[in-house]
């Protein structure tokens, strides 16, 4: 039912998850005296434990995700599953990074044991598969955009901490997928935003669809299209890698962005659907994308300064967007068939009430 994946967790299931559990950490413990003995060099930093940190953290998150997963819908839609799998994976990846990096910094000159090195690996692998089935069972879409904020925000946080350049930020975000440094983090969380990006706008056809509301629902569809496979073309062609891969990023850029700016503008002439406010916001949100853009061109702002802008502004329209679909919601299943218009304004003027 549309419930379960708008305001409710997916499913109640109330098995007990320590066999899964269990078998993640016995088998990160085991993936740990392989790498272990395989790889020579940590991965990450210099302290043995992040050598086999990362690796376990992307295998074990991935095949958790991939076999727990059941759909928005509960329909267990595979390539659905594989995109958050895929998702849920990095953001391990980037939090095991980080985690691997305080390791070096905090215990400087520390010794382990290899039996103490797999015994903590496999706790973490245990930890993470605990954490990822709590993550896949209560999922909504407004987690999928939650996932989308972590991937992007920590991705880029961790490009920035990694960037060799001092100086990136007088260039633009994209700088950062050019370093030598941060090339491979900045442009991989492009790739996996896009895809993250794509699921979501997924969700919200598919619930635009059960509402009734196909029309609508399909003007979408380009524009939802363009953003994300813009964004992960954005990080297959970083900048100044050569003449042809810099005009395709600059045009993939411009088709992210384009699909955004069409889609707050179909949202803002939509009516029938979502609250003044709402609407109000989409407009508001397009015209500052048109200011940042104008400011940098008058070269008044920096210009990763307006990218960082144009980014927040479309987090806080999408952010606001899961609150018109639970009302969307709402009507549907408290309202009659034949739907009136006052319903819809006492909806609308409800859900402004509780935000203020």
């Amino acid at each position: 039912m549309i419930s379960q994946w708008v305001d409710q967790p997916t499913t109640e299931d109330l098995h007990d998850d320590t066999p899964l559990i269990l078998v993640a950490a016995a088998v990160g413990a085991v993936l740990s005296l392989l790498i272990d003995a395989i790889a020579h060099t940590p991965s990450l930093g210099v302290h043995p434990f992040g050598r086999t940190l990362l690796p376990i953290a992307v295998i074990v998150s991935f095949a958790v995700a991939l076999t727990t997963y059941r759909g928005l819908l509960d329909d267990g839609h595979r390539l659905e599953s594989l995109a958050v799998a895929i998702g849920l994976a990095y953001a391990a990846f980037l939090i095991s990074s980080v985690t691997s990096l305080l390791l070096d910094d905090f215990f400087i000159g520390l010794h382990m044991d290899a039996w103490a090195i797999h015994t903590l690996t496999g706790v973490y692998a245990g930890a993470i598969a605990h954490l990822i089935v709590e993550i896949t069972r209560h999922i909504t879409l407004k987690g999928l955009f939650q996932l989308l904020v972590v991937v992007l925000g920590s991705g880029f946080l961790v490009s920035m901490i990694s960037v060799g350049s001092p100086d990136w930020w007088r260039d633009s975000l994209s700088w950062m997928g050019y370093d030598g440094n941060s090339g491979f983090v900045f442009n991989g969380t492009l790739i996996i935003g896009g895809i993250v990006l794509g699921v979501y706008g997924a969700g919200v056809i598919r619930l635009l669809q059960a509402n009734k509301a196909h029309a609508h629902a399909t003007q979408l569809i380009p524009y939802l299209v363009g953003m994300a496979v813009g964004t992960v073309c954005i990080g297959l062609f970083p900048m100044r890698v050569s003449p042809i891969s810099q005009v395709l990023h600059d045009v993939s850029a411009f088709i992210a962005l384009g699909g955004f700016v069409g889609f707050a503008l179909i949202l803002a002439r939509q009516d029938d659907l979502y609250s003044a406010k709402f609407r109000r916001r989409c407009t508001g949100g397009v015209l500052i994308i048109l200011v940042m853009g104008g400011l940098y061109l008058l070269q008044i702002a920096n210009y990763t300064f307006s990218e960082l802008a144009i980014i927040a502004v479309i987090a806080y329209l999408l952010g606001r967007l899961n609150r018109e679909m639970r009302v969307i919601h709402a009507m549907t299943v408290t309202a009659p068939r034949n739907v009136t218009a006052e319903i819809l304004v006492q909806s609308q003027q409800q859900m402004e009430i509780d935000e203020q």
